[in-house]
């Protein structure tokens, strides 16, 4: 399961038995109705532990690349059509898609925090299809140990004040794709045709309380605009 499925189930039993019992050849030792029912007994929270502990060592152990110094880091999101069951449409609702919305599916949304040049994952998130992209980046900066040379790259559907100011004052360095209407500040750059500028910012007040309840310092920051 870990290593992934190619083949059949059954084929792949066959094989992976062969090479722990270091046989010459497959041998049906286990049915694939076997492994289907001891599967519904494992918890999901098993395959982030196993995840976990593979990143630890990668990372304490690996020549892992880096640019320029940085792990680089992105997080985006998508969606997911799920089997449909009564136990999936109870958790993520059904919805209505298709060029005429006619087409009913059950349907959540993914995010994962990704090392864009190692390959790893280190943080997936699972919720409701009305969940927000960013609501689930929030799941991954509490469950994400951050290194100090983190560099966290963001679209711009992503922009906000609030995280900019969430993820400095975390230590994590991002940079953040911006829409050229999104901030005044950036407006004003491109009018007077400057290619970056260092921009202070203050927290707005409907944010503090916001920073106030995670023990964030609402404070003013600054932001390289390029």
């Amino acid at each position: 399961m870990s290593k992934g499925l190619t083949r059949s189930l059954q084929r792949e039993l066959n094989s992976f038995f062969a090479e722990v019992q270091e046989a010459d050849y497959s041998v049906f030792e286990v049915t694939k109705s076997a492994l289907t029912h001891a599967r519904r007994k494992l918890k999901p929270e098993a395959f982030k532990e196993l995840n976990q502990e593979a990143l630890r060592t990668f990372y304490e152990e690996a020549p892992w690349l880096n640019w320029r110094g940085h792990r680089l880091l992105a997080c985006d999101g998508s969606t997911m059509v799920l089997p449909r069951h009564p136990t999936t449409e109870e958790e993520f609702g059904v919805h209505e898609f298709g060029s005429k919305a006619d087409s009913e599916n059950c349907i959540a949304r993914i995010s994962l925090l990704y090392d864009v040049l190692n390959l790893t994952t280190l943080d997936s998130q699972l919720g409701k299809y009305i969940t927000s992209e960013r609501e689930l980046l929030e799941n991954h900066l509490a469950q994400t140990t951050f290194k100090n040379q983190d560099l966290l790259l963001l679209d711009r559907g992503y922009a906000g004040i609030a995280l900019m100011h969430e993820l400095q004052q975390k230590g994590v360095d991002f940079c953040m794709r911006l829409t050229d209407n999104w901030w005044k500040a950036i407006r004003e750059m491109i009018e007077k045709g400057e290619k970056d500028k260092l921009v202070t910012f203050k927290l707005p007040a409907q944010y503090r309380k916001q920073m106030e309840l995670k023990g964030i310092p609402a404070k003013n920051c600054s932001c390289l605009a390029v």
